[in-house]
């Protein structure tokens, strides 16, 4: 019962000093909208994506006529390519270095006229640059060669073997795109930021002698702690229905169940929570508390691949299963499981094991946490 009131305690604190709050409850938002004007959101279509360069080198018009051609191709109704001309090769390489196109098509200066001989034994030979490294590039390619074939078939009247194949989308993926993929990652950090958030605001009651008064009234070290643990979920919840509700507005889709979502961040919560009790430790200041949450912060959440994915790093092998470095941390579990609630649909019977890997990673970081504070921070107020 006590720390309930000491929940209520906390949030009015917070409602009464709102620069704080409102930065946690805002930050994954802002995240967001930089998501959705960086990508597009539900809005991009592919050929904003798929960016060729065309050096038309043809003396005939049918290299014009191919331009043309790449440019009406379109998929679910929007331009499949943006093709740019370009006449400077010097130019178009630092374009494809910068990744600002995925390739450049080089059509020769013999183009028509091997075209109007219609001679199978002297094929046109175009040119792609593209830089091996770039998945793009690589995608781009694929993409191109169906509309060349088709295009070269349409004027020579060549008969080629094509396999006709049907492309059909994982359910939930049909529109997917860069925003979709990168909402989930974006709740994941916005939750992990409650380390910082944890950490400030434990270093302030400290500061202002507000646990030496409680402790003296005889409230337990678990009732304040646990106060300020539910108050940390409150918060959480609502961060992430706004952060949702944000994201919907930007053209989220999901397929899942939203109360599945609201466990898992609330278990990530425990977590965060517990690392800002040990950030908080160590920290006499707001400022150190900022600084040194990031010792956390940015392991939690980069490490764990919810903002980009990340090369496997093994450590060792037990019982004939790898594992990885991202393993150690409950956000690698939270962000495969978000991921696959949102963009799939998936349940509880497919992310359970998750669940199992997270509530343990997290339960070891909070009572950490707990062991720490009252251990550094309670039992020397008194």
């Amino acid at each position: 019962m006590k720390a309930i009131t000491i929940a209520g305690k906390t949030l009015k604190e917070a409602l009464r000093d709102p620069q704080l709050l409102i930065l946690f409850l805002v930050f994954p938002s802002l995240l967001v909208y930089l998501y959705f004007f960086a990508y597009g959101g539900g809005g991009k279509n592919l050929g904003s994506t798929l960016i060729m360069l065309v050096d038309n080198q043809d003396k005939g018009l049918m290299g014009s006529e191919l331009i043309a051609y790449l440019q009406d191709q379109t998929f679910d109704g929007a331009p499949l390519f943006t093709v740019v001309e370009t006449h400077d090769p010097a130019e178009a390489r630092t374009t494809l270095n910068e990744w600002k196109a995925g390739l450049m098509l080089i059509i020769p200066a013999d183009f028509s006229s091997v075209l109007q001989s219609a001679d199978v034994n002297h094929l046109p030979e175009l040119t792609v640059i593209k830089d091996s490294y770039s998945d793009t590039a690589s995608f781009l390619s694929v993409m191109l060669e169906e509309p060349l074939r088709n295009f070269i078939e349409k004027k020579t009247g060549w008969q080629q073997p094509q396999q006709v194949v049907t492309y059909e989308y994982v359910t939930g993926t049909g529109n997917l795109n860069d925003f979709q993929f990168g909402v989930p990652g974006v709740i994941i950090f916005g939750i992990v930021f409650g380390v910082m958030y944890t950490a400030i605001l434990l270093v302030r009651e400290v500061i202002g002698g507000a646990f030496q008064r409680l402790r003296l009234a005889n409230v337990s070290g678990l009732d304040l702690l646990g106060g300020i643990t539910l108050a940390q979920m409150v918060i959480c919840l609502a961060q992430t229905a706004v952060t949702l509700l944000v994201a919907w507005c930007c053209g989220l889709q999901t397929a899942g169940s939203y109360l599945l979502l609201g466990v898992f961040a609330l278990v990530i919560n425990l977590a965060s929570t517990g690392c800002g009790m040990i950030t908080a430790c160590f920290s006499k200041s707001d400022g150190e508390a900022a600084n040194l949450s990031m010792l956390f912060i940015l392991p939690l959440v980069f490490f764990s691949g919810a903002m980009y994915p990340m090369p496997p790093m093994p450590l060792f092998d037990i019982l004939g299963k790898t594992i990885y470095f991202a393993d150690l941390m409950p956000t690698t579990f939270a962000t495969d499981a978000i991921r696959r609630i949102m963009i799939y649909g998936d349940g509880f019977g497919a992310v359970w094991m998750n669940l199992v890997w997270m509530v343990v990673e997290s339960l070891i970081l909070f009572i950490l946490g707990i062991r720490l504070f009252q251990h550094f921070r309670l039992n020397r107020s008194l």
